[in-house]
Formats: C-alpha cells, sequence, structure tokens
C-alpha cells in the first residue's frame, strides 16, 4: 500500500514539474504572411456617385514573398457585371511593382457596392488568386 501511494505521488510531482511555462520564450514576430504573390489593392475614392462619370483610381502594388516588388506582373482588373468599367483592364506593373487604371463609376441606379477584382497572369492559371477591393456607389442627391 506504501508503495503505491509513493508511486502516485512520484507521478503527480513529475506530471506537475512538466506543466510550468515560467522560461518559455515568445517566437520572433515575423510578417506580414505572404506564401508568395501578395496585392495591395486601393481605391481612390473608394464612395462615388453613381452618374457615370465618376472615377475612382485603381492602384495595385505586387510584392513576393520576401516583400520585394514584382516588376512586369500581368494583372487582369474587372469590375461587377453591370456596375461600371474600367478604362484599362489589362495592365502590368512598372519597375516599382506598382500598376493602376480608372473605374467609371455606372449610370443611375440606388446605392450598392461594385466589386473590383484583380487578377494575375503568370504561368498556370490555376493556380491564381484573385483580389477584390469594394467601392461604395450611392445615388447623387436631386
Amino acid at each position: 500500500m506504501l508503495a503505491k501511494r509513493l508511486l502516485i505521488a512520484a507521478v503527480a510531482v513529475l506530471g506537475m514539474s512538466a506543466c510550468t511555462t515560467s522560461n518559455v520564450s515568445a517566437p520572433d514576430l515575423t510578417g506580414p504572411s505572404a506564401l508568395g504573390l501578395a496585392l495591395d489593392i486601393t481605391a481612390s475614392p473608394d464612395q462615388m456617385f453613381r452618374d457615370g462619370l465618376s472615377q475612382s483610381v485603381i492602384e495595385i502594388t505586387a510584392t513576393d514573398g520576401n516583400g520585394q516588388r514584382v516588376q512586369n506582373l500581368g494583372l487582369t482588373v474587372t469590375a461587377s457585371p453591370n456596375l461600371g468599367t474600367i478604362a484599362t483592364p489589362a495592365i502590368k506593373t512598372n519597375s516599382s511593382g506598382k500598376a493602376s487604371t480608372i473605374y467609371v463609376a455606372p449610370g443611375n441606379g440606388g446605392t450598392t457596392i461594385a466589386t473590383i477584382t484583380v487578377t494575375p497572369s503568370g504561368s498556370n492559371y490555376q493556380n491564381v488568386q484573385p483580389r477584390t477591393i469594394s467601392i461604395r456607389l450611392f445615388q447623387p442627391a436631386s
């Protein structure tokens, strides 16, 4: 009986000592995480009148997994169906990894959200991950 109690006590002591976290250091911070190609997309302005004339500049910055700018990357830019047009839908990044185009708002209609989709093009379309940005469209006051 005494041996059984000593065994239980030894297991309890070992179990408690294995659970201490007083000397654990936090891992180094790394980030932001990007496995390969990262696209930073901005729309300026991101809210506009739905009048058929208003325009927004869509700017894209492409970086690789090491944070280096990607040059000469082909991009296809599209807008939600029937919610405006893209002035130049096929563009390429420049030597700074940047590209831009113009979005033109659609004509009359109610308040809605237009989705702008940017799709990189390369050597394998199946591996492509499109990115999106939204623009709020609203009817001008009469």
